[in-house]
């Protein structure tokens, strides 16, 4: 893939830092869990916001307060997915400086024998 290619292509952003994310097939198993499992809690939340407008009664209020859990729930799982998403992006950074760090030095090393 060429570099006209990769400029072309549409760059995901996290919602709450605007670090890049890498596509849902390209990600992590964990992330593809956090997305499954966060869409399934958004649909949990539209059964249960359905049932609110259709229910009269006490029912109606114990469909709201679990509809207030779901989407609770779902803005952490967010969060957190988007905590170790940059915890692991940080990670990578530093392994990476530490790799150079030793092809630098294993050069110096070759050029002062």
């Amino acid at each position: 893939m060429n570099d006209q290619e990769l400029a072309n292509q549409s760059v995901k952003r996290c919602l709450f830092c605007g670090h890049e994310l890498p596509p849902i097939s390209k990600a992590p198993t964990s992330r593809r869990v956090w997305v499954i499992a966060c869409l399934a809690l958004l649909g949990v939340a539209a059964a249960a916001f359905i049932g609110d407008l259709f229910i009269d009664g006490p029912p109606s209020l114990l469909f709201g307060f679990c509809n207030g859990i779901v989407i609770s729930t779902t803005a952490l799982g967010a969060l957190f997915n988007c905590y170790f998403i940059r915890r692991g992006q940080i990670e990578l950074e530093e392994r990476l400086l530490a790799v150079q760090r030793e092809i630098e030095e294993s050069t110096e090393v070759k050029k002062g024998t």
